[in-house]
């Protein structure tokens, strides 16, 4: 429903965004995330109407939007501060765009008690807002938002400004919010956390630029890079060479992986999370490691012990250790994720495709 090709933009000679292509399918919750200043925010803007591209193309439902106005686009923004009006109660917040549509007054009683229901508001109808808390009031943004019945709702750090527990409960609002209505959500975070708990999709931005598309899982199991791999959740990055197909070599030792794709002997970096390790004996591991500190953290330990090659890794375990002492690590071929350095999207799509029809030749 939603499609930017080649979309740049730029303020003077800041460039934000520097050749944006995605598609947007409907009825499906979308994450952008993305570290302060990485060009997330413009893209919502300009999905709003708030901005317009510098080159390149946005299309709606298959027509070019790129001068069409905010204002004649089927898009509500949720914004970081809610922007209500302070001086209007609940209701009359919620009912404000269809009072300027001159909708009739029944039918806006109708929609804006629907909206207000849609967010367990029903009974806040009369309240001021100085009489809300933060997640109310989020609420009513939201509310107010989706009374127009629009095809997309943007939503640009919507739960920044909460604090954690409700933040938390939020998430899981605004999730069964969206599958209820069916319609699309835009989400804007610098939370990967977040992102992983609620997309169905998530788009990774860094410096103007898409470093990585998928779902929450293929993106935290296959992550295309570094950058990727150490924003989303925590990650041992290592240093590695693919000895050839399923073989790559870390610390001096080859072990089985299931990647593929790579020059014989390539540099590369190989990702295993620190919760796809296991602590052992030194004669029973795969790699051998010395303890140097270990945090509780309530659910788990986190370990961080540095192998003999002079590499850091963390694990997560719900065993505790000791500081100091020399343990085995071990981990399965499944854990073991092979990267080439800081490749992009486009260049992963182009080797998967070139190693995959290789394949299809050699059973041929």
């Amino acid at each position: 429903m939603l499609k930017f090709t080649g979309v740049k933009k730029q303020f003077g000679s800041n460039v934000i965004l520097q050749d944006i292509s995605f598609e947007i399918e409907e009825g499906k919750f979308y994450t952008i995330l993305g570290p302060s200043g990485s060009g997330k925010t413009t893209i919502l803007r300009l999905i709003a109407g708030f901005e317009f591209p510098d080159g390149g193309t946005i299309a709606f439902d298959g027509q070019t939007i790129n001068q069409v106005p905010a204002n004649k686009r089927q898009v509500n923004t949720v914004f970081q501060d809610y922007a209500l009006f302070p001086h209007l109660d609940v209701f009359d917040n919620v009912a404000f765009a269809l009072r300027l549509q001159r909708v009739n007054k029944q039918e806006i009683t109708a929609r804006v008690n629907e909206a207000l229901n849609l967010v367990h508001l029903a009974d806040f109808a009369d309240r001021e807002l100085d009489e809300l808390s933060g997640g109310q009031k989020q609420r009513v943004a939201i509310a107010r938002a989706i009374v127009n019945r629009p095809k997309i709702l943007l939503l640009d750090e919507a739960l920044s400004a909460l604090d954690h527990k409700l933040r938390k409960e939020m998430q899981t609002e605004l999730r069964q919010l969206q599958r209820r209505l069916g319609i699309t959500f835009i989400f804007v975070t610098h939370d990967q956390e977040e992102a992983l708990a609620m997309s169905d999709h998530i788009m990774i931005i860094n410096n103007g630029l898409i470093e990585q598309s998928g779902t929450p899982v293929d993106i935290y199991d296959e992550p295309l890079n570094h950058f990727v791999a150490d924003f989303i959740g925590e990650s041992n990055i290592i240093p590695a060479t693919m000895v050839e197909d399923y073989v790559v070599e870390i610390d001096g030792r080859q072990f089985s992986c299931l990647d593929g794709g790579f020059e014989p002997n390539e540099a590369v970096e190989v990702v295993l999370r620190p919760e796809d390790l296991d602590i052992t004996s030194v004669a029973k591991g795969m790699l051998t490691a010395t303890v140097e500190s270990q945090l509780f953290r309530g659910v788990d330990y986190q370990i961080v012990v540095r192998d003999t090659e002079g590499h850091e890794w963390t694990i997560n375990s719900i065993h505790k250790t000791v500081v100091g002492k020399q343990i085995g690590i071990t981990f399965d071929p499944e854990d073991i994720h092979v990267m080439r350095f800081n490749e992009s999207q486009t260049d992963f799509d182009a080797r998967l495709a070139t190693y995959q029809e290789g394949g299809a030749h050699d059973q041929e």
